[in-house]
């Protein structure tokens, strides 16, 4: 799949509500060969309550629907869902300000949000 840089609108945002990048970050990010790769199965590794390692996958054929909770002030519910439709990866170097390495971001989600509250 090939990928335009248009499809990059980075719409993570600091706890200010200003974006977490600047256009001038935005515009040092360079998609190695234009490429974007497709997964079945996306792993992830986290610790538990109990300080412990595990692993869970996410998997959109057989298990698509994920919670994720909502940390944010203005929610009013603790949590959001999504569906989870294609998993995705893209190798991106960062050669703008304060570049430091080649950065491979794994994981890139393409959701559909259900909403809160347990609404679907």
């Amino acid at each position: 799949m090939r990928l335009h840089r248009p499809h990059l609108d980075p719409s993570t945002q600091d706890d200010d509500g200003t974006p977490a990048f600047s256009h001038a970050q935005h515009n040092g990010l360079r998609i190695l060969d234009c490429k974007l790769y497709t997964h079945n199965i996306m792993r992830r590794n986290y610790t538990t309550y109990d300080i412990r390692r595990d692993q869970d996958s996410i998997n959109p054929r057989t298990h698509p629907d994920v919670v994720l909770s909502d940390d944010s002030d203005s929610a009013a519910h603790p949590f959001a869902y999504a569906r989870i439709i294609k998993i995705f990866h893209a190798d991106v170097s960062y050669v703008g300000p304060g570049a430091t390495e080649v950065t491979r971001v794994n994981g890139v989600l393409s959701t559909s949000c259900s909403g809160c509250g347990g609404s679907r």
